[in-house]
């Protein structure tokens, strides 16, 4: 069976700037050596190169839209998925990329959640961010995280299973 795409879904893009757009760079460069094609899914080419995409960003000049910007996101590339993806393709993610959508692997740079409570965040529960992230865990094969701590985070503020 003919190995097929791998769909790299950062909505930071890809560089070597930070730690995950660094990480899609070399998953790119990885995997293109292997003889495998990738696509990169970042929010550029969900609005610029595809119909609905370009409709959202008409919708992202009104305030409720705007405000809501990352879980709209986060639905469409869900939904793109749901399109494009065949039965060889391989899904890698980036923290709340495509929480509606059982992505192959899932990486994990730290808990959004404590990190809104270390600048912000007053409330206890989820904030939309977060539960973007838990869901995305939570429907992921696989979740690889950066350090011991943000897996214990994980496994604590979002109840991922632990292995």
């Amino acid at each position: 069976m003919k190995p097929g795409k791998v769909f790299l879904v950062s909505f930071s893009g890809k560089s070597q700037a930070g730690g995950v757009e660094r990480i899609v760079y070399y998953l790119d460069e990885y995997f293109q050596g292997k003889g495998r094609r990738t696509k990169l899914i970042d929010e550029t080419y969900l609005v610029k190169h595809t119909l609905l995409g370009r409709l959202f960003k008409m919708l992202f000049r009104h305030h409720h839209f705007r405000k809501r910007r990352e879980v709209y996101m986060a639905r469409y590339t869900s939904a793109y998925l749901w399109l494009h993806k065949r039965r060889n393709d391989l899904v890698i993610t980036q923290g709340e990329s495509a929480p509606f959508f059982p992505v192959d692997f899932n990486f994990i740079h730290g808990c959004y959640h404590l990190m809104e409570r270390a600048y912000w965040r007053k409330e206890e529960h989820l904030s939309r961010i977060s539960r973007l992230q838990q869901r995305n865990c939570m429907s992921a094969r696989q979740v690889i995280t950066v350090s011991s701590n943000v897996k214990q985070d994980i496994v604590r503020w979002y109840g991922v299973p632990e292995e």
